[in-house]
Order: C-alpha cells, then structure tokens, then sequence
C-alpha cells in the first residue's frame, strides 16, 4: 500500500459534460424533504455557459493578435530595418531577408548593410526598433 502511485491528470478547465454529471450527483445526493430551488441550477448553467464563452473570446483574441504579429512582419520582408541586439542601445541596420514562424512568434533573419557582419537570425518582432 505504501507504494501505491496516484496519477492525476490535471486539466486547465471544466468540459459542459463534466459540469453536468456534477450537477446530476449534486441533484441526486439532495435532501428530498428540502429540495435546492431549480432556479438555482439554471443560474449555475448560465454562469457556467459564460464562462465557457469567455474562454472562447480570449482564445479567438490571442489568434487574432497571433494573427497580426504575422502579417507585420511579412511586411518587413525585404524592407531595411534597424536592430536592437544584445545590451546595445545603437540600432545595427540591415534588410529583412527571411522569416520563420515559431509557437506563434515571427523570428527574423536579417543581413546586417555594415561590412563583416555575421547575418542576425531569430530576431523577434519586439527587436525590430526602426522601419527604414
């Protein structure tokens, strides 16, 4: 018994069937001399539904925003732009030669316009710091 494991697999959310078989138990286990008001379930229902519309609304907001990030930076490809790189303040000028798309961020391969720098790869939108 002492080396018995307990697996539990956690989900981020409450699927509609879950919610439901908790309420079938919550309605099967009640007192049947003072019954819950089913006005209350409905409230539990419609809170539950919201909520689930809600997640809905911020899932279809995180891919439209995915969404733009994408066509911004396909709109550098082949522009001149200015890079932020390391700790550096002074932007290194280059033009936008390829991109790549990684768990919805735009990486960048820019070939720098100075002489005998090495071609900048992976650079993400938010270090793009001038359009020129």
């Amino acid at each position: 018994m002492a080396n018995e494991v307990t697996t539990v697999q956690s989900t981020s959310s409450l699927q509609m069937q879950d919610f439901l078989k908790l309420l079938l138990t919550q309605m099967t286990i009640q007192d049947p001399l003072s019954p819950q008001n089913p006005q209350d379930f409905m409230v539990q229902i419609a809170q539950f539904t919201n909520l689930q519309q809600t997640q809905q609304i911020s899932q279809n907001t995180s891919q439209m925003l995915t969404t733009d990030l994408s066509t911004q930076s396909i709109t550098l490809l082949g522009r001149k732009v200015g890079v932020i790189v390391g700790n550096s303040t002074t932007p290194v000028s280059g033009t936008v030669t390829g991109i790549r798309f990684d768990r919805g961020q735009s990486l960048m391969s820019i070939a720098p316009t100075s002489p005998g720098t090495a071609p900048l790869v992976d650079i993400p939108l938010s270090q793009i710091a001038n359009i020129q």
